[in-house]
């Protein structure tokens, strides 16, 4: 059975005045159209949590469940999810609404078969040409050890063992209780948990879990840099992806 998707897009843009998701990116497609591209043929539903712009989200994608959190200014991606309707007969995957992947990626995250699965950038000091140091501290982060363990940290420093979080997520259906069990006791109050915490929680569980590293072919929308480099890539890359556009206007 094909998996839920929950989008969590309520929360303010790292720059800008428009949600994360209505930001346009490339020839007027928006940061959802580019998700919507990649899941809508490999799930079954998909769930929009927004906040911001609201209206104009629930205006323009009617082909999809858009739900409100009417506290987004005062809370975070956690208490959004509180705001979904979860089912526990199918996978869940969760997404933040502010980044861009690639197909490649989602289908890895589709196929596995753990508990847990999460999606991260190992070498995501080097994903973008300047990164600075701030930059990397503030991100959502994971630490790897040597036993293939993973806990999850937030706004620590840079370490050589830490992979950022992507902001992607995939639950097997026969532990969507215990996500429903922590919300229930995480959202008793208004808060801002990010996923960090979740997956803090989900450690202490001892979820048989899969890492899938992105190999940084991945960007948040917070750095234009990041964003240009997934667009454009490398030369090579441009190229190879121009051909296969080429191919299919001639076919």
């Amino acid at each position: 059975m094909k998996p839920q998707v929950i989008i969590l897009g309520a929360g303010k843009p790292h720059f800008g005045t428009e949600a994360s998701a209505m930001i346009e990116i490339l020839n007027k497609k928006k940061t959802l159209d580019f998700v919507l591209d990649i899941i809508e043929t490999n799930v079954s539903n998909i769930q929009f949590i927004s906040g911001l712009n609201f209206n104009e989200v629930k205006k323009k994608y009617k082909n999809i469940s858009i739900r409100c959190n009417k506290n987004w200014e005062k809370t975070g991606p956690i208490y959004s999810l509180s705001k979904s309707k979860i089912s526990e007969d199918k996978d869940l995957i969760i997404i933040y609404s502010d980044i861009l992947f690639r197909e490649s990626l989602f289908g890895k995250i589709l196929n596995s078969k753990s508990d847990l699965t999460i999606a991260c950038d190992i070498n995501y000091k080097d994903r973008f040409k300047n990164r600075d140091l701030e930059d990397q501290k503030r991100v959502e982060k994971i630490l790897l050890d040597k036993k293939n363990r993973n806990k999850c940290i937030y706004n620590k420093n840079v370490n050589s063992k830490h992979a950022e979080l992507l902001g992607i997520i995939k639950i097997k259906k026969n532990k969507i209780f215990e996500l429903k069990k922590y919300l229930h006791i995480a959202n008793k109050k208004k808060n801002n948990l990010k996923l960090s915490d979740l997956l803090s929680h989900f450690q202490k569980l001892k979820f048989n879990t899969k890492i899938i590293d992105s190999k940084g072919d991945w960007s948040e929308l917070y750095n234009l840099n990041d964003i240009s480099n997934f667009i454009l890539g490398s030369k090579s890359e441009t190229l190879h992806r121009l051909r296969g556009v080429i191919k299919k206007g001639k076919s």
